[in-house]
């Protein structure tokens, strides 16, 4: 299949790791500046970073959920679960 360039060697590939350090990923940038992100479907809690680093995930309806951006080009994410986000090492707001 490889050699045929089928299935999964029909696309192209882009090595994880100059993915993640490439400054210009392709990401579309909104007005202000951040890179948007993509919500993938089922995802609706958002995976934000604070300026400590502190990963902390926003459900709906949850105080900051609203203003809350994410940018993926700095880490931020969507999770589709409280447990999938707390699995991945991230953690609800205090207070």
């Amino acid at each position: 299949m490889r050699k045929r360039i089928r299935g999964i060697w029909a696309g192209e590939f882009t090595n994880p790791e100059d993915y993640r350090h490439d400054d210009d990923s392709g990401a579309q940038r909104r007005s202000d500046g951040a890179a948007a992100s993509s919500r993938c479907d089922g995802c609706y809690i958002k995976g934000n970073i604070n300026a400590q680093g502190d990963r902390i995930y926003h459900v709906p309806g949850s105080s900051s959920y609203d203003e809350t951006s994410i940018d993926e080009s700095k880490g931020e994410r969507w999770f589709r679960t409280e447990s999938e986000a707390r699995a991945a090492g991230w953690r609800a707001p205090r207070g």
